[in-house]
């Protein structure tokens, strides 16, 4: 039998079948949109799966690996530590032992930096401190440090002799602060956030490197677009759009899970289908009439990773990127979303005029500035009408909606929208239109 089940109860009794040594925990409603709650019935450890992946056999990774390593792991606390010690007598262990202990806090004598250390590492003698010389750290001042690499991090730096200490690849942990909300985030790794951005929890939710890329695309042409739909099929979205000298071009930003880790586990696409995905994406954008077809990797979506990607793209072919300032537009994407647009609307602009400026959805705009609300930063009342009318200037008519003006006038979806934008200037239906607010509708 292919495909999930909808029934729960003939989905229990397959994973029963193929996967008896788990049991679900969580709640099996929605097979096919949500991943589960399972746990090993031999060593109790907990992990979610998707309902896909529970249909295929499946085993507890925590058990297979302690029965890998249950020789080396098998062992007492003193044990541990007195087999640690002959290899490294620099290290003072701080930490308690216990069997099958994935980490343990250990403090280095010689420079005083002090870690959770893989027990694996130091038990199989391939443990080296990131700080002593003979380390992973290899401090330049000028050519590694987080200040010349990423200027923008290092002013989010709590403790800024950090920079002395540590290159910005350093997997060490310290203390950021949010350039959105002045939150401290605390333990944070270096390298993850240099790559990935500060996740707090004032953030929008969106990519580091989205958000980077539309910053620099902004500073060379207003008139991008994110989130593109082609002539109304939502079957394919595509990142970003642009239609600069004559030349009309999309342009996608692939991550990890284009090249080599799916989200399959999760109940997404796996690698194979991510992959006929963007085959299929391409091959439609050409149909459509798109000049160039631009794909980044952005595996690596740092301050320099992306920058240089970018530059070595098509997109420098079509424009000029000498003048973009590469550190502000770093800087503006480490800034929420949230705040861009609650500081919009308590300046006054609507919900319509900020989806212009900003080139987000409604959609996304209502729920930033609720969020917004949430944590006190603006006013809004999500259930009151944000709602602007239609005006035909010529015939005097108001409509509530753009469609009910496209319906009356038999004018082509999207088309209305996109001239009240201003991308184009040739008149619709003949007419000329206007948007209105609320409170000028008798």
């Amino acid at each position: 039998m292919n495909g999930i089940p909808n029934d729960p109860k003939e989905f229990l009794e397959r994973v029963n079948k193929i996967s008896p040594e788990f049991e679900i925990t969580g709640n099996y409603t929605k097979l096919s949109e949500t991943y589960l709650h399972c746990k090993c019935k031999k060593c109790g450890h907990k992990r979610n799966y998707s309902a896909k992946t529970l249909l295929k056999t499946q085993h507890c990774r925590y058990c297979e690996r302690m029965k890998r390593y249950d020789g080396i792991f098998n062992i007492s606390d003193n044990e541990f530590k007195k087999r640690v010690q002959s290899k490294y007598p620099d290290l003072n262990i701080t930490g308690t032992y216990k069997h099958g202990q994935k980490e343990i806090t250990c403090i280095c004598k010689k420079c005083g930096y002090k870690n959770r250390i893989r027990t694996l590492s130091l038990l199989n003698g391939s443990y080296k401190c990131t700080i002593c010389e003979n380390g992973k750290e290899n401090i330049q001042i000028g050519v590694n440090d987080i200040k010349s690499i990423n200027p923008v991090l290092y002013d989010c730096l709590v403790d800024k002799s950090i920079n002395e200490k540590f290159t910005i690849n350093s997997r060490n942990k310290t203390d950021f602060i949010c350039p959105s909300c002045g939150q401290i985030i605390k333990n944070k790794t270096i390298d993850h956030v240099n790559k990935r951005g500060l996740k707090c929890k004032c953030q929008d939710g969106n990519s580091l490197g989205e958000k980077y890329l539309y910053q620099v695309l902004k500073s060379v042409d207003i008139n991008i677009e994110s989130e593109k739909y082609l002539n109304n099929n939502y079957s394919y979205r595509y990142d970003f759009y642009g239609n600069y000298n004559d030349i009309e071009w999309i342009c996608e930003l692939n991550g990890k899970q284009h090249y080599e880790k799916s989200f399959h586990t999760l109940g997404g696409r796996t690698l194979e289908e991510e992959t006929k995905n963007d085959k299929e994406k391409q091959k439609y954008a050409l149909e459509q009439g798109i000049n160039r077809y631009i794909v980044i990797n952005s595996k690596e979506s740092g301050f320099n990773q992306l920058k240089d990607a970018i530059i070595n793209s098509d997109l420098s072919k079509i424009y000029d990127f000498s003048n973009v300032n590469w550190v502000e537009c770093y800087r503006q994407s480490l800034i929420s979303d949230v705040f861009k647009i609650a500081d919009l609307w308590n300046n006054g602009y609507k919900v319509m005029q900020i989806c212009d400026i900003t080139g987000l959805a409604k959609n996304t705009v209502r729920m930033f500035l609720t969020r917004a609300n949430d944590i006190g930063y603006c006013k809004y009342d999500h259930t009151q009408s944000t709602r602007k009318y239609v005006k035909c200037i010529e015939t005097g008519e108001i409509f509530k909606s753009l469609r009910d003006a496209e319906r009356k006038y038999n004018i082509k979806r999207g088309y209305l929208s996109s001239w009240l934008k201003g991308r184009h200037t040739l008149s619709v239906a003949n007419y000329t239109w206007e948007y209105i607010e609320e409170e000028s509708v008798a």
